[in-house]
Parts: C-alpha cells; structure tokens; sequence
C-alpha cells in the first residue's frame, strides 16, 4: 500500500490532504467544539501548543497539558491535566471552577 505524501504537512488543515491520499481511511469530520457529539462518539479537538480537548457525549470534557489559559470561549473543562515536566504547559493557578486538576 502506498504512503500518503507527508511533505503536504504544511498546509492548513492537513489531516484533511492525508486522509485523501492514503486509501482505504476515512474522511476526518470536520467540526467545531460545540457541535453536539453523536452515539458512541468522541472528540479530540485541538486548543494549542500541546493543548487538546477531549469531548465525550453527555458532556465530559477533559484538556491535556492545561496552561491556565483555554482561549477566549467559555468553557470550564471537568479536568485538566497539568503537565508539571515542561514549563510551557503548566499552571500553578488553575481555575478554582475546574473540579479536577490532575497534576503531572
């Protein structure tokens, strides 16, 4: 089976090229955030940095390397996971809403 052409990396919205050019993979959904989740679906969204948020329908909502800062939206993440390894995605002042922070 041929290999998708990685050089077209550098595009905007690149999962979209890779997943054209390797047979037999699916299309990747393109939505945002809000978009309420189907049956036996999750979403893995990327924030920034190394930030991702993971949604799982009926509302679970957890973001990887919390920085202290989710954006201008207004969410109150379930968890964070606060990653205490690299100092550009830590936080010592977690948001006091976030009912649990998960300390790396």
């Amino acid at each position: 089976m041929p290999y998708p052409d990685f050089s077209l990396l550098h595009l905007s919205g690149h999962c979209i090229p890779i997943t054209d050019a390797a047979p037999g993979l699916a299309y990747v959904h393109r939505a945002g955030w809000a978009e309420p989740l189907t049956e036996f679906t999750m979403r893995l969204h990327y924030m920034a940095h190394a930030g991702f948020l993971f949604q799982k329908r009926g509302g679970l909502e957890v973001v990887t390397d919390y920085t202290g800062f989710i954006g201008t939206v207004p969410l109150i993440p379930d968890v964070v996971a606060v990653n205490h390894a690299d100092s550009s995605c830590w936080t010592a002042n977690s948001d006091p809403a976030i009912p649990d922070v998960l300390p790396g």
